[in-house]
């Protein structure tokens, strides 16, 4: 028989200490996808407790967690992620209008760019340029789709 999933909300001072580690918070909350509001998100974290390591990435397993944050916390975008061996499911509350349907991104830090740069075998500087620019592309595409 398989160990029960167990999900804990985290205090404040639990989600404060852990968002502040920039390899936690390299994927952090950007605009709401209800009113486009980009600034003053509350952040919601979970610590998971009881999936293996080789079940986390698993879409069966990430999906019978979203569907309990759904149904027992009203969250409606969450993204799991994992920091010294624990497995988290994080979210964020809008402060303008109360929506959980945040839009979170990646923040290019220069530790990230130097990772990709050393992945692509390319200066960062080149890479920092493709990124600029492949950024702006999309976010010219997305104002063509509204």
């Amino acid at each position: 028989m398989s160990k029960p999933i167990g999900i804990r909300p985290l205090t404040q001072p639990e989600v404060t200490k852990l968002i502040g580690k920039s390899t936690f918070n390299a994927l952090h909350p950007v605009r709401c996808g209800c009113c486009s509001n980009a600034t003053d998100f509350a952040r919601r974290v979970f610590k998971v407790q009881g999936v293996p390591k080789a079940e986390q990435n698993s879409d069966s397993t990430q999906g019978l967690i979203a569907h309990h944050l759904k149904e027992r916390h009203h969250i409606e975008s969450v993204f799991f992620k994992t920091l010294a061996g624990g497995f988290y499911v994080d979210s964020a509350v809008c402060g303008k209008c109360g929506s959980t349907l945040v839009v979170f991104d990646i923040d290019l830090s220069n530790d990230m760019l130097a990772q990709l740069a050393k992945l692509m075998a390319r200066p960062i500087e080149q890479v920092r340029i493709e990124m600029e620019t492949l950024a702006e592309r999309m976010e010219e595409n997305e104002r063509r789709a509204e």
